[in-house]
C-alpha cells in the first residue's frame, strides 16, 4: 500500500468519525459493541487468540438509506491479547507517541498508553496474506491491550 492510500484511509476513519455514520444505527444512535472475536481473528489473524474482544463496526451506506454501490467499512476494536502474542507484536512496534481516537461507545475502554505503533506492526495482523483492510494498530507500551482502527475501502 502506498503512504498516499494509507493517508486517504485514514482520513476517511476521520471523516467517519466526525459525521458518526453507523451499521445498525439510525443517525445519532450509538454503535453496537460487539464483543465475539471470530469476526475480528477472521480479518485479522495476527491478533492470535485473544483474551477479550471489544468492537463497532460501520459503513458509510448506513445514513445514507444503503445506497446502492460500494461501500467502505470501518471498524475499531479494543482487544486484550494473550501476553506471549503481545510481546512478539510489542518487538514489532515503536513507542511514538500517537494515541488513538476512538467512537464513544469504545472510548472509555481506551487504555491510558503510552502506545506503540507503526508499519511492521500493522502488518503483523493481516497475517502472510494480502489483505484488502489497512489496519492501524496501538500496543499498550507495558500492557496487552491493542487498539485497533481498520478501513476497508470500497
Amino acid at each position: 500500500m502506498t503512504a498516499v492510500m494509507r493517508l486517504v484511509a485514514l482520513a476517511a476513519v476521520a471523516l467517519a468519525v466526525g459525521t458518526g455514520c453507523a451499521e445498525g444505527a439510525a443517525p445519532g444512535q450509538s454503535l453496537p459493541v460487539r464483543h465475539e472475536p471470530e469476526p475480528l481473528t477472521q480479518r485479522f489473524p495476527g491478533l492470535g487468540e485473544p483474551l477479550t474482544t471489544e468492537w463497532v463496526s460501520w459503513d458509510n451506506n448506513s445514513e445514507r438509506g444503503a445506497a446502492p454501490g460500494p461501500s467502505t467499512v470501518w471498524i475499531e476494536a479494543v482487544v486484550e491479547l494473550r501476553p506471549d502474542r503481545a510481546g512478539e507484536l510489542r518487538a514489532l512496534s515503536v513507542l511514538t507517541g500517537e494515541d488513538p481516537d476512538l467512537r464513544d461507545p469504545l472510548r472509555p475502554l481506551l487504555p491510558a498508553g503510552p502506545f506503540r505503533t507503526g508499519r511492521a506492526l500493522d502488518r503483523a495482523l493481516t497475517g502472510e496474506t494480502a489483505s484488502e483492510w489497512w489496519p492501524r494498530a496501538y500496543l499498550e507500551e507495558t500492557g496487552n491491550r491493542l487498539v485497533l482502527l481498520a478501513v476497508l475501502p470500497a
